[in-house]
């Protein structure tokens, strides 16, 4: 089974096309982000420099030439398809540096350097996303200011807020969606490297508290989907991509291998599941009595 955090590509996977083998796909939990931190007396304060940041890279771009096309372009709502409550009616923010011009002049930006922090020691901080991210901001005018340092310092420095913008790499993004509050909310107690940095918005944090008590499925879908709308709006955190899960398998020994929709264990779509150990039978899906 390929933990999919990148990197493998169609001439990988030729050899298992064929019989015995089978390959199986499932949408992705891992997904990497853009942080801002607003806490930060930097020019990211004003929204309309986060947008402009957001139709300045170039998405299509991360997803054809790190994923290879084995993923997804990141939602500005930051559930990714692979979670139940994905809310796929988001305005997004297409590649578009004119756009990205006009909303920097509307904003005043006055062409001060920002900080992108991240590492290399990490696999999908590969140099090909720092270049796509600093190509695009430099087209429109925003100069970067380049920290570089080992895996256990940039979690460190995500935990302590100490970054401007940092490349920001996690999964369980298809588990239960309280995820968006407990990230997000003014209020959130959440500790750790994927806590958004000085983030305040009443309205979200008000379906935020509220969509905890929600037990209407309805109700509680319609309170996520309009924070993630909130979410699109603000950009408190820019969502590149989300990584396609595969599992390579020799259907000759055992057939049963499938991706468990919605995930397990954190919102983890792994291809382990209890059905497939209770068959009991090489091939199928049937419980044996």
């Amino acid at each position: 089974a390929f933990d999919k955090f990148g990197g493998i590509t169609e001439d990988m996977l030729a050899p298992f096309q064929t019989e015995p083998f089978e390959v199986r796909f499932a949408p992705g939990e891992w997904g990497m982000f853009l942080y801002f931190n607003l806490e930060k007396d930097t020019p990211l304060q004003d929204v309309r420099v986060r947008q402009a940041i957001a139709h300045a890279v170039d998405r299509e771009a991360l997803l054809e030439r790190v994923l290879f096309g084995f993923g997804e372009v990141g939602s500005p709502g930051f559930l990714p398809p692979a979670n139940p409550f994905y809310n796929p009616n988001l305005p997004d923010y297409p590649f578009d540096l004119e756009a990205a011009k006009a909303l920097l002049d509307e904003a005043g930006y006055d062409g001060a350097p920002i900080k992108l922090s991240y590492s290399t020691d990490w696999i999908m901080a590969s140099p090909r996303v720092v270049e796509i991210i600093e190509s695009g901001l430099s087209a429109v005018g925003i100069p970067i200011e380049h920290v570089v340092m080992d895996q256990a310092s940039i979690d460190a420095a995500a935990s302590q807020g100490d970054y401007e913008m940092m490349l920001v790499g996690y999964g369980g993004l298809g588990g239960d969606p309280d995820l968006m509050r407990r990230t997000f909310a003014s209020a959130s107690q959440m500790s750790g490297f994927a806590r958004a940095r000085g983030y305040h918005n009443p309205d979200f944090d008000a379906l935020a508290a509220a969509q905890i008590n929600l037990s209407d499925p309805a109700e509680r879908r319609a309170a996520l989907d309009e924070m993630q709308a909130i979410l699109a709006q603000d950009l408190p955190v820019l969502p590149l991509y989300t990584t396609a899960r595969v599992v390579v398998f020799n259907a000759g020994v055992f057939d049963n291998w499938y991706f468990t929709p919605g995930g397990w264990g954190g919102g983890i779509p792994m291809p382990y599941n209890k059905h497939q150990f209770i068959t009991g039978m090489q091939t199928g899906l049937d419980i044996r009595s």
